[in-house]
């Protein structure tokens, strides 16, 4: 009977510490996928600072600070979230359906990769930041075709909470990087 309730007091003191979380996703705009097959795109790999690699959301407080939430959490992990929402959004912006996720098959390596280097991903009280280093290349033969450092600023509403801003205001800024890309695979196409 004590192990019992022993038992039962662990359970209960355990399910008081856990603390309730929020969980979100990147998302992207496009809606539907094209018809097309051409051209074919992989994205990926994805780098990333080892301070973004957890499931918690991470922003900054000033200066050097960080916050790192503990109830507010990403669904999965940022660097497959990122690939998945390029991966989509280049897809839309290039009216194709034929975009791979690294590692890229061998025998179907797709016409241009894209590797992506994320060096800032952070989100601020009045506004979120996206720098990325990005490689278009082409896969079978591995010739650069270019490489850039991009840099993309949003404004966030400073009245609000900020972590629930910020997986749209990610979203944003990774839409902006890919027009960015897809413009330069466009103009490699004609």
């Amino acid at each position: 009977m004590r192990a019992l309730i022993l038992g039962c007091a662990i359970l209960l003191l355990g399910a008081c510490t856990t603390t309730p979380s929020n969980h979100y996703l990147l998302d992207t705009r496009v809606d539907t996928i094209p018809d097309a097959s051409s051209p074919s795109l992989g994205v990926g790999p994805v780098e990333m600072p080892a301070y973004l690699r957890r499931e918690q959301l991470v922003y900054s407080m000033g200066g050097s600070e960080v916050e790192i939430d503990n109830t507010e959490r990403w669904a999965e992990p940022l660097e497959g979230a990122i690939g998945r929402v390029v991966s989509l959004n280049m897809a839309g912006l290039l009216q194709t359906n034929s975009v791979q996720t690294y590692p890229y098959h061998q025998q179907r390596a797709p016409d241009f990769g894209v590797k992506l280097n994320i060096r800032k991903l952070d989100a601020e009280p009045t506004g979120a930041t996206l720098i990325a280093e990005w490689l278009l290349y082409q896969p079978t033969s591995g010739n650069q075709l270019v490489r850039r450092l991009s840099q993309h600023k949003i404004g966030l509403d400073s009245s609000a909470e900020i972590a629930p801003q910020i997986p749209a205001a990610y979203s944003e800024l990774l839409w902006k990087l890919s027009e960015e890309i897809a413009t330069e695979i466009q103009g490699r196409l004609n």
